[in-house]
């Protein structure tokens, strides 16, 4: 039994082992233009593993994709983001998807997702939906919950959510990919992401009866 599990423990090391070299070397080097000898030689291990565990090129991919988007996206996705009134709630997201939004790494991804969509639409797609849908989904089932309690007014929450983290995000996804980044001060983003909360929620914020 602990041999098995010593064995269990020893393959999740080195799975993680390749998703880390492959992320350094799709970011630096681009999906296409990376092949898996590369991504075996800096990781350890084996081909034969590396198809073992991900089959191919394009599911250690799709695992890498999952496995950061879950992770970078997680602070979106704390369970007591969505205690409180909407002008709480939505000003704290909106501060966590606009710093998810400035990391680093999205913008790599970002650049990725220019250089192989085309080529590769799958991809962009799987992209998509562990970032930016995710992000919407849970704004939008907030909303919906906030319909419900009767503090907000809101006839569509999906499509108001979209349009919230739009408001939030603006062309920072757009310069980042193009290589620019914004230079903002504290007091910008500040700035930016009250006026987006009070624009939404004298929207859509119930108002009290006369």
């Amino acid at each position: 039994m602990k041999s098995k599990v010593k064995q269990r423990l020893n393959v999740d090391q080195r799975k993680q082992a390749m998703l880390m070299a492959a992320r350094e070397l799709f970011l630096a080097k681009g999906y296409a233009a990376t092949n898996l000898d590369e991504v075996v030689a800096k990781s350890g291990g084996s081909l034969t593993t590396l198809y073992q565990i991900f089959g191919n090129k394009e599911g250690l991919w799709r695992e890498l994709v999952l496995t950061y988007g879950t992770r970078v996206t997680a602070p979106l996705e704390d369970e007591h983001l969505s205690d409180g009134p909407p002008r709480t709630v939505l000003r704290d997201f909106a501060e966590r998807l606009l710093t998810l939004q400035l990391n680093p790494d999205v913008a790599g991804g970002i650049r990725i997702i220019m250089a192989e969509g085309k080529q590769f639409p799958d991809l962009s797609r799987t992209i998509y939906a562990a970032g930016p849908m995710r992000g919407r989904r849970i704004v939008a089932q907030y909303l919906a919950r906030e319909v419900e309690h009767g503090t907000l007014d809101i006839p569509d929450p999906a499509l108001a959510a979209e349009m919230f983290c739009q408001m939030v995000e603006g062309d920072v996804l757009l310069w980042l990919a193009c290589g620019i980044g914004p230079s903002w001060t504290q007091a910008d983003i500040k700035r930016r992401l009250d006026l987006a909360v009070e624009m939404f929620l004298n929207t859509y914020e119930r108002k009290a009866a006369v």
